[in-house]
C-alpha cells in the first residue's frame, strides 16, 4: 500500500495497524438477505423496548415479529434526523411549487431512466462511456429523496405508493454484491448500482427515508422490511470495503464515514449499531489528515468537493449536537476550519466561486446550518448579519488561494488568486489564475467543467488555456492526458499575501514552465485597491527567446475592444462592467487584445438570477446547451530574458467611472507604498 504524500510514514503507519485491528474485528462476512435471517440476526433483540419482537420470534410468527419492530419504530421516542427536520420546514415550498409537482406527476424525471417502459435500475447493459457518471447518481436515490419529500409535504397517498414501488423495484433489480468484497469497487462485477460511493450516498439517504416514512400506512409491510434490510446491507458493504482496502485518500470514504455514524446513532436497535459509529467516526478522523490542509481546505482545491465534504461532517456533527448526544473534541475545531473556507469561497452572489471542478452551487443553506448549530450568525455575513468579526479578505497559504472583497454586501468587488497544487483529477492547469465578479456578476471568470464523461469538455477545462493565466509558446503550467490523469503536473505556491482595510495584496509563482526547454519562472503579483481597482503584474524570466499569451476570459458576450488603447471592456449591459487596460510599460510592446472563443458551461452564472443580455433563454420545451462559446481576450508579447506584464482592471458602475491612466499609475504607487509600511 502506498503511503500518502500528504501524512508522515510514521502518522501513516499508526493509522495502517489501527486500520488492521478494527477491520479485523469488524468486517462483515455475508449480507442478510431475507426478512427471517435479518429480523433475528441484525437487530438487538435484548433491549427491553423490543421484547415483543423477541416473543414473537420466540414462537416462530415472523410476520408478527415484523409488525411488532415496525410498530416500535413508529412509537419509539424519536431520534432526530436533521436531514428529515429539513424537509419539514420546506414543505410548505413544495405545497406552492406547482411546477416540480407536474414534473413529478408527469413522471418526466423518472422516465429518462426507463427501458421497455419500466425503471432499469441496475444498468449493467454496456453503456456509453460518457454516460457513466448519470447511471452511477441515479443509483444514489436523489430523486426517490424528492418523491418522499413531496409525499410527506401534500401527504399524498398516489405519491406515497410511487415511492414505495420505486424502491421496492429497486431492491429487487440490485442485490448487493456478496461479502466480504474482494477488491476496492470493481462496476463489471459489482455493477453501477454498487459503487462504493452510491453505497455512502444512498445508505445515508435511507436512514432518512426510513424515518420521515415510518408512519406510511398506504404501502405494503414489504417497502419498510426492504429500507431496514438495505440499511445493513449498504453499511456492510462499506465495512468490507474499509477493511479491504484501509484509508484511501478522497472523498469518497468520507461519504461511507458519514452514512455509518449516522445510522449508527439513529438506528440503536441494530446490533452494529456501535460499530458502525465508531469506524465511522475513525474514518472522518483519518481523513482530516488525509484530505485536509491545516487550513481546514480540502486537498481537492474545488469550492464544490470542499463543501460536499464539509457536509460529510457537518451532517454526524448535526446528528449529534441536535440529540444532545457529545460529539468528538476534534470535530468542531476541524469543522470550524473548513467552515471559513466555505463562506470565504462564496461570491457575492451567494454561490461558489468556480475554481478547477466547481459548479456554482448556493451555500446559503449550509451556511445557515452552521450559524445555528455553531452559534455563528458571521457564517450569514452575506445575507447582512453581522460581519464584524470577519476579515474581509483571507489566505489559505496551504491550499494556494487567496480571496479579496470590497465588503460583504451583494453588490460588492469579490478578486481571488488561485495558485492551488495539484491535489486530485478535479484539479485544474493554468496557475496562478484570477477570478474577478462583482454584484453577482462574473466579469473574468473560470469556465468550470461542463461535464466528467465527454472528451469534448474536459480537455479544454482542465487546460491553461482555459484559464486567466498564462502561455508559454502556446504551453501552459500543465498538461491533462485524459480526464483523471496528467503527463505534467505543476506546483504553482501562494508566496504571500497582506490584507489591510483598502488595500490586498497576493503574490503566488509556478514552475509550471521550467519543464521547457529553454525554462521559465513566472511571479504574479495581484494589488487589489478597494473598492474596484486590481493592478496585475505578472513577471517572466527565461534565458531563451519565448512568445508569451496574457489571457481573459469572459463569460458569453461581444466584448468591446479598444484598439487604441488596447483595452477589452466586458459588454454585460448590467450593474457592473469591467475594463481591462495595460500600463504604459507593457502597453509599447504588447500586441493585442485578439479575441478569440472559449468554451463556457451554459448555466455556471446568472441562473435563477440576472443574465447579461447576450444570454437567450431556451424556448418552451428546448432544453439549453450543455456548453457554449464564450469569448477571451489575449495580449502578446515575444522575447526573451526578463519579461514583464502590468494591466489594470477596473470595475465599473454607476458611481465608478473609468479613471485615467496617470491617475491609475499614482494610485498603484501609493498603494504599493502603503502596504509595504
Amino acid at each position: 500500500m502506498k503511503i500518502h504524500p500528504f501524512i508522515s510514514s510514521s502518522s501513516f503507519l499508526i493509522m495502517l495497524l489501527m486500520w488492521s485491528g478494527i477491520a479485523a474485528q469488524n468486517s462483515p462476512v455475508k449480507h442478510f438477505r431475507s426478512n427471517k435471517q435479518f429480523i433475528k440476526k441484525a437487530i438487538s433483540l435484548n433491549r427491553e423496548k423490543l421484547i415483543n419482537v423477541k416473543k414473537s420470534l420466540e414462537l416462530g410468527n415472523i410476520n408478527l415479529a415484523w409488525e411488532e419492530l415496525l410498530k416500535h419504530f413508529k412509537n419509539r421516542k424519536i431520534l432526530l434526523d436533521p436531514v428529515v427536520l429539513r424537509w419539514i420546514k420546506k414543505e410548505d415550498d413544495l405545497k406552492n411549487n406547482k411546477s416540480w409537482l407536474k414534473k413529478l406527476l408527469r413522471y418526466e424525471e423518472i422516465v429518462q431512466y426507463n427501458k421497455d417502459g419500466k425503471v432499469d435500475w441496475t444498468h449493467n447493459n454496456k453503456p456509453a462511456r460518457k454516460d457513466y457518471e448519470k447511471y452511477w447518481s441515479r443509483n444514489r436515490h436523489n430523486l426517490l429523496a424528492k418523491i418522499i419529500r413531496t409525499s410527506n409535504a401534500l401527504d399524498d397517498s398516489k405519491l406515497r405508493k410511487m415511492s414505495a414501488g420505486l424502491f421496492l423495484d429497486w431492491f429487487k433489480q440490485c442485490p448487493p454484491p456478496r461479502l466480504p468484497v474482494k477488491k476496492w469497487f470493481d462496476w463489471k462485477t459489482d455493477g453501477f448500482a454498487w459503487r462504493e460511493i452510491e453505497a455512502g450516498i444512498r445508505g445515508r439517504h435511507l436512514v432518512s427515508f426510513f424515518l420521515a416514512t415510518r408512519s406510511w400506512k398506504d404501502v405494503p409491510i414489504e417497502f419498510h422490511q426492504s429500507l431496514l434490510i438495505s440499511i445493513q446491507q449498504n453499511m456492510d458493504y462499506l465495512l468490507s470495503h474499509y477493511a479491504k482496502a484501509g484509508p484511501l485518500k478522497g472523498n469518497h470514504q468520507t461519504h461511507h464515514a458519514a452514512a455509518l455514524v449516522v445510522a449508527g446513532i439513529l438506528l440503536p436497535e441494530f446490533k452494529s449499531s456501535s460499530s458502525w459509529k465508531k469506524i465511522g467516526l475513525r474514518i472522518l478522523k483519518e481523513h482530516i489528515h488525509l484530505d485536509y490542509h491545516s487550513d481546514g481546505v480540502q486537498k481537492e482545491h474545488s469550492p464544490s468537493y470542499h463543501m460536499i465534504s464539509t457536509q460529510l461532517y457537518l451532517d454526524p456533527y448535526e446528528v449529534f449536537s441536535i440529540n444532545k448526544i457529545t460529539p468528538p473534541e476534534w470535530m468542531k475545531e476541524e469543522l470550524l476550519k473548513m467552515l471559513d473556507f466555505l463562506l470565504h469561497s462564496t461570491a457575492p452572489d451567494g454561490r461558489l466561486v468556480t475554481l478547477n471542478d466547481c459548479f456554482p452551487t448556493k451555500t446559503k443553506e449550509m451556511r445557515s446550518r452552521a450559524a445555528e448549530v455553531f452559534k455563528r450568525p458571521d457564517m450569514l455575513a452575506l445575507e447582512g448579519f453581522n460581519a464584524s468579526p470577519l476579515k474581509r479578505s483571507h489566505d489559505f497559504k496551504k491550499a494556494g488561494i487567496a480571496f479579496m472583497r470590497s465588503s460583504w454586501k451583494k453588490e460588492a468587488v469579490y478578486v481571488v488568486l488561485d495558485a492551488s497544487g495539484y491535489g486530485s483529477s478535479h484539479w485544474h492547469a493554468g496557475k496562478p489564475n484570477l477570478v474577478i465578479h462583482a454584484g453577482g456578476e462574473a466579469l473574468a471568470c473560470d469556465p468550470q467543467l461542463a461535464s466528467y464523461d465527454d472528451p469534448s469538455f474536459w480537455k479544454y477545462f482542465h487546460t491553461a488555456k482555459g484559464h486567466n493565466t498564462i502561455l508559454v509558446d502556446g504551453q501552459g503550467d500543465g498538461t491533462p492526458s485524459d480526464f483523471w490523469r496528467y503527463s505534467y503536473i505543476s506546483k504553482p505556491k501562494l508566496v504571500y499575501f497582506k490584507h489591510t482595510d483598502k488595500i490586498d495584496i497576493a503574490i503566488a509563482t509556478t514552475d509550471g514552465f521550467k519543464r521547457l526547454k529553454s525554462p521559465v519562472t513566472f511571479k504574479r503579483r495581484v494589488l487589489y485597491v478597494k473598492p474596484n481597482l486590481i493592478f496585475v503584474e505578472d513577471v517572466l524570466n527565461s534565458k531563451g527567446e519565448h512568445t508569451y499569451e496574457w489571457l481573459l476570459h469572459l463569460v458569453p458576450q461581444k466584448p468591446i475592444v479598444e484598439k487604441k488603447a488596447k483595452s477589452m471592456m466586458t459588454n454585460l449591459g448590467g450593474d457592473f462592467e469591467l475594463i481591462c487596460t495595460p500600463l504604459p510599460d507593457t502597453f509599447n510592446i504588447v500586441k493585442g487584445p485578439s479575441i478569440r472563443q472559449g468554451k463556457h458551461k451554459n448555466y455556471a452564472y446568472g441562473r435563477g438570477g440576472k443574465r447579461g443580455k447576450y444570454w437567450s433563454k431556451p424556448k418552451e420545451g428546448e432544453k439549453p446547451a450543455l456548453m457554449v462559446n464564450a469569448p477571451y481576450g489575449v495580449w502578446t508579447q515575444k522575447k526573451s530574458g526578463k519579461t514583464v506584464f502590468r494591466f489594470v482592471l477596473q470595475v465599473l458602475s454607476k458611481d465608478k467611472k473609468k479613471l485615467g491612466i496617470d491617475k491609475l499609475l499614482k494610485i498603484e504607487k501609493d498603494a504599493l507604498a502603503k502596504i509595504k509600511e
